[in-house]
């Protein structure tokens, strides 16, 4: 009969393991989370990994079954440990993913021989890279615990920055344009607090459960994990989308990865850095020797309002490393482009395009008067519809959901569009916002436009 292989999740805190010496029997005897029999069907030579979960998050003991189990009673010999075990999130995704979808409710979980092998494969050269003496060419003669075929590597990979006002649909144009056919994404949104540590990966401390000492390992950010996956998965396509890249410290944030982002024609980095950390969670079996460069099917993608330059302003270098595209202001072409404005004949794309018509020309002679203009997709459906008690609410609920366009289109013009030409757009009697936007709220209809100046929209020519 062969030998079944499984994982073996051990809570951080419990240190009773690392008091047995190596070879020598131990029982176990114990209720385990989510399984009524946890114990049931261990039989001899069965083996099994110790896992710690917690903050650990890592690979620890080997042990293997002497007698068959008998309740929850088992008696097995640790014949491995070790203090610098693989981390969970080092691992193929098969075991990764694995580990993910169980260690919080069983605390045995079934695994292949493959999967045991690889896991005993990363913990022994773990192991060796820490401890064991090593001869000034073995360095050259590292091999990683399984092989990347590179002739199975999407090609293509790109760095594109698209950019526009704020509203236009660039993070619309990214998911249906770009990575509509991704096989994994990660996002983040960039903002002044936003480090290279987060983006990247820092230096945490973590509590030993087994010793109760401080130690410090590498904790992967967004960037790296990403990273890992796409070179160990040569033949997916993996996005990394970054929001509002210009409302923190780009260059910063990018830290050394920065020279990386130049491609060549296959769209691999053009250049590689020097960066343990990263490569060591990068390489299988932690080689952090290898330099770091972009894999072809790593695809990074970034959005940036181009109204709020005035945040961070990204220099020519970094610029120049991107794909500019500039996503294009149309609001007939959106998809609420028809939609009345509450209880009004008035469209939202008309009102749009002559709003955006005023800000160019009230704003004439300012280098970013463009730049000032409504979204497409400036409000959403939602702020468009007019509420009634016969959508099943109360009219205090539907008065509150109203307010939605008058307190995001309203203040946006009087604040920022047009902050210097509000004489010439609304009447002159409204002197502050708040008149503004109560004397829009409190009327009906059409009425609701007499804020502006005069004939604005061009109502009495219609008339």
């Amino acid at each position: 009969m062969m030998s079944k292989s499984y994982i073996m999740v051990i809570e951080e805190g419990i240190k009773i393991f690392s008091l047995i010496g190596h070879g020598n029997d131990c029982k176990i005897s114990f209720a385990v989370k989510g399984q009524t029999a946890p114990l049931a069907g261990l039989c001899a030579d069965d083996k099994i990994v110790g896992y710690l979960s917690g903050n650990i998050k890592r690979f620890a003991y080997l042990f293997e079954v002497q007698e068959s189990a008998e309740g929850n009673e088992c008696v097995m010999v640790k014949v491995f440990e070790s203090a610098a075990g693989p981390a969970r999130d080092s691992m193929d995704d098969d075991v990764k993913n694995i580990v993910l979808s169980h260690e919080q409710t069983e605390s045995f979980i079934s695994v292949t021989e493959e999967q045991y092998q690889k896991i005993v494969a990363c913990m022994m050269l773990k192991c060796t890279e820490k401890y064991a003496k090593r001869s000034p060419g073995a360095q050259a003669q590292e091999q990683e615990p399984h092989t990347v075929d590179e002739e199975k590597r999407l090609k293509g990979g790109v760095n594109v920055l698209l950019y526009g006002v704020p509203g236009c649909g660039k993070s619309h144009t990214v998911m249906n344009k770009y990575c509509k056919d991704a096989d994994a994404i990660e996002r983040v949104v960039f903002h002044p607090d936003y480090t290279c540590g987060d983006f990247v990966g820092q230096i945490l401390p973590f509590t030993d459960a087994e010793t109760g000492k401080i130690r410090y390992e590498f904790s992967a950010g967004p960037f790296t994990r990403i990273l890992s996956d796409a070179y160990n998965h040569p033949e997916k396509k993996y996005c990394l989308i970054i929001e509002e890249i210009n409302r923190g410290n780009a260059p910063a944030i990018f830290g050394d990865i920065f020279q990386a982002l130049d491609r060549d024609g296959d769209g691999n980095g053009a250049y590689e850095i020097t960066n343990a950390d990263i490569a060591a969670q990068v390489y299988m079996g932690g080689r952090t020797s290898k330099k770091v460069r972009l894999p072809s099917n790593l695809f990074i993608f970034a959005t940036m309002n181009t109204s709020d330059q005035n945040v961070f302003t990204l220099d020519t270098a970094f610029q120049r490393r991107w794909n500019m595209r500039m996503v294009e202001n149309d609001v007939y072409q959106s998809e609420i482009a028809q939609k009345l404005i509450l209880d009004t004949n008035m469209k939202w794309a008309k009102f749009a395009d002559i709003m955006n018509g005023l800000i160019i020309a009230k704003n004439a002679g300012m280098t970013s008067s463009e730049d000032k203009r409504l979204g497409a997709y400036f409000v959403t459906e939602k702020d468009l519809y007019f509420f009634t008690t016969a959508d099943g609410m109360t009219q205090e609920d539907a008065d509150d959901r109203n307010h939605n366009f008058p307190e995001k289109v309203l203040k946006y013009l009087w604040d920022d569009a047009f902050k210097f030409t509000r004489d010439e757009v609304f009447k002159s009697n409204y002197d502050s916002l708040e008149k503004l936007i109560k004397a829009f709220e409190e009327a009906e209809g059409d009425k609701r436009f007499d804020i502006f100046a005069d004939d604005i929209f061009g109502w009495n020519q219609d008339r």
